[in-house]
């Protein structure tokens, strides 16, 4: 795939992580490590091939993935802070 194409798709799974509102509703039996590396699967294949094809369905897919590692983060950040602080 061409390196024009590589980057702005990492900027774009960056910038989803980043901007997006939670949209993630599938939070039964979630696994950060497994979405994280399912994300490292994608942008590999992302890098190594070179028809655009599948591009729609793995961005798709992407953006699910970050969006719900995403509320993961959340919900932890939420838990720890708490812990931390019990009468906030």
């Amino acid at each position: 795939m061409p390196l024009l194409i590589i980057i702005p798709l990492k900027v774009l799974i960056f910038t989803l992580l980043i901007t997006q509102p939670n949209m993630a509703k599938k939070k039964a039996a979630f696994s950060f490590d497994t979405a994280y590396q399912e994300l490292e699967g994608i942008l590999q294949e992302l890098q190594s091939e070179e028809s655009l094809d599948n591009l729609e369905s793995q961005v798709k897919k992407a953006t699910e993935l970050i969006l719900a590692c995403k509320t993961k983060l959340r919900e932890l950040d939420t838990l720890v802070d708490n812990t931390i602080n019990p009468d906030e």
